[in-house]
């Protein structure tokens, strides 16, 4: 699931604007749309989390810049789009990092790139699973860990939610087989990485969330291997 916040105080502007968004989306999204940015603040604050946001430079409360940066210490990986009705805005808007500008009135070819470099932004970290014939697609970067109960698997993020899916646990090997962060390591667990906080080695991982997963001796030889790879990677 793709979640996107349009933050723009002219309400009739900004439902005509997710509309056209719509039309150039094809995965699985939401459209959330604010009229100011202390709304979409709460909102971060109660751990809801946005894929993308386009933001009307000129508000009634405050300005989208600030408001980009308050986004951003809330989420630093979030896709940021400016869209103003002034032009003088252009160099401003270099305070905060983002992908786009768009000038109102907006043309489509315009709003088609920025979409698009947001998707290009996204689509590295969407996990796509096929199963009896249904697709489910994840964000993987907020994926802890995965734990896998027969034919179905529960899935637990880095908010502290879990979703169960109808999908074996067997089913995510070989989308993830060149993800370098996620390691298999027992017939019932895969760990992500880069929310691992220690490491007993060739027994358990401990993740941020204080979950301990198992190193089975199947795996253990090929986890330490994974394991020492990836921090070497970190540098």
């Amino acid at each position: 699931m793709i979640n996107i916040a349009v933050i723009d105080d002219n309400k009739t502007f900004a439902d005509g604007f997710c509309s056209d968004i719509a039309g150039m989306i094809h995965d699985e999204h939401r459209i959330d749309v604010f009229t100011d940015g202390s709304g979409f603040i709460n909102e971060l604050r109660n751990g809801k989390e946005y894929n993308i946001v386009f933001i009307d430079i000129i508000l009634e409360e405050g300005d989208g810049i600030s408001l980009a940066s308050d986004i951003q210490a809330h989420l630093p990986d979030i896709n940021i789009v400016f869209i103003s009705v002034e032009q003088s805005y252009y160099m401003d808007v270099y305070k905060v990092p983002h992908l786009y500008f768009l000038t109102k009135p907006i043309k489509r070819q315009h709003l088609r790139l920025a979409v698009d470099k947001c998707l290009e932004n996204i689509r590295p970290h969407l996990l796509t699973l096929s199963y009896n014939n249904k697709v489910t697609v994840l964000e993987s970067d907020k994926i802890v860990y995965i734990e896998g109960f027969a034919k179905r698997s529960v899935v637990h993020y880095r908010d502290g939610s879990a979703d169960e899916i109808p999908v074996p646990l067997k089913c995510f090997d070989e989308p993830l087989r060149d993800a370098k962060s996620f390691l298999r390591t027992h017939q019932s667990y895969i760990s992500n990485l880069r929310y691992m906080k220690d490491y007993h080695r060739k027994k358990t991982i401990y993740l941020t969330d204080d979950t301990e997963i198992p190193i089975s001796r199947r795996f253990a030889a090929d986890a330490d291997d994974a394991i020492t790879r990836y921090l070497a990677s970190l540098g």
